[in-house]
């Protein structure tokens, strides 16, 4: 018994083998488009937008994002990304002039999407940077008082 064990094992092994031999003929003979690879990309080039936000585990690139959407729908469609992560697809897809949805079991994936792509009107940032100003304009006065110090801006 043992040894018919042992003899169905070297068979498996010589199969393997052979397989991985010809395994590797195969891919040498395809023939790998590199524009795939986005190896040119730094840092800075996948970082536009808001995709610098957060550093998201195992995050896509966002050129990929938009090259699939680009490549296999067309401006209108409706994409879903069921597994969101930090939106890439997403904001590509808003990008690219999609329709899209995407949802998350992870709570974060699911704030840090939201932050990325949802806009905000330009006046209610002006205002709310004015207000900052204000806020930092008054705390500046407090702080002088407190240390009895002239204010001077």
């Amino acid at each position: 018994m043992l040894a018919d064990i042992l003899e169905t094992n070297r068979n498996s092994r010589k199969m393997c083998n052979f397989a991985r031999k010809s395994d590797i003929k195969m891919l040498n003979d395809i023939v790998i488009d590199k524009s795939w690879s986005f190896t040119g990309c730094s840092v800075k080039d996948t970082s536009y937008i808001t995709h610098s936000y957060y550093t998201y585990p195992a995050k896509f690139i966002p050129q990929l994002a938009s090259r699939l959407i680009v490549e296999h729908s067309q401006k209108g469609d409706v994409i879903i990304d069921p597994f969101m992560g930090s939106g890439t697809t997403i904001l590509e897809s808003i990008v690219n002039e999609r329709i899209t949805i995407g949802t998350d079991i992870n709570e974060i994936a699911y704030l840090v999407a939201k932050v990325k792509t949802t806009p905000i009107k330009p006046t209610e940032l002006a205002q709310e940077f004015l207000n900052l100003e204000i806020d930092l304009e008054y705390v500046q006065k407090l702080y002088c008082v407190f240390l009895n110090t002239d204010y001077h801006l």
